[in-house]
């Protein structure tokens, strides 16, 4: 940090009113305003300040380097920012390319995730289901599509009562979302088989 000019007693006297803070790091316009106009009355008071209390060479001298110092600084660092800005403006694309590209990736990654979930849950629900004597759980479809929510918004399949009693038009909608590319035509006793082995509700034979 650039130090305040040292002034002799006779300059504090007459300067002290306009000796600023010590300037900011790196130095702002404001402290470079400051710096010039302790140095411009220094010199102007070292003209009419014959006796009394007056203003010594150095004074005068070391006011002016302190201004030079505070303008150099800030200028160089103003102009360290427009090299950095000049620097990073090839690679500035690049990089939001780049970005972009993870957002992505991460996009893709989440997407992922989202699926091992809908397929963990369908496997549970199957297991749940096989071995659950009490309620049927909900299996997620083929595509990994929940059958009660939208788009598809079918009755939930709670008891073999409910798989039983579905109308023809949800009943081959459940089957198609279990079996995709299955027939339309197949008999209702057919899908309602097909429906209770999809969701891990058919009846296990015995030898």
């Amino acid at each position: 940090m650039i130090q305040l000019p040292e002034l002799s007693v006779g300059g504090h006297q007459l300067l002290d009113r306009l000796l600023p803070p010590p300037p900011s790091d790196p130095p702002v316009n404001e402290d470079v305003a400051k710096a010039y106009v302790l140095a411009h009355e220094t010199a102007r008071l070292y003209e009419h300040h014959a006796a009394g209390p007056f203003i010594t060479n150095d004074d005068v001298c070391n006011s002016a380097v302190y201004a030079a110092k505070i303008l150099a600084t800030r200028t160089a660092h103003m102009d360290l920012v427009t090299a950095l800005q000049e620097a990073l403006a090839p690679v500035e694309a690049p990089l939001r390319a780049d970005f972009q590209a993870l957002r992505a990736d991460m996009q893709d990654v989440r997407e992922d995730l989202g699926k091992e979930a809908r397929r963990s849950r369908r496997l549970a629900a199957i297991v749940g289901a096989t071995f659950s004597t009490r309620t049927f759980e909900s299996v997620p479809f083929a595509n990994f599509d929940d059958p009660v929510t939208a788009p598809h918004n079918l009755p939930t399949l709670h008891s073999l009562d409910a798989v039983n009693g579905l109308e023809d038009e949800p009943l081959r909608a459940y089957v198609r979302g279990y079996y995709p590319g299955t027939e339309s035509d197949i008999e209702r006793a057919q899908c309602i088989a097909l429906i209770l082995t999809a969701i891990g509700a058919s009846k296990p034979t015995r030898n």
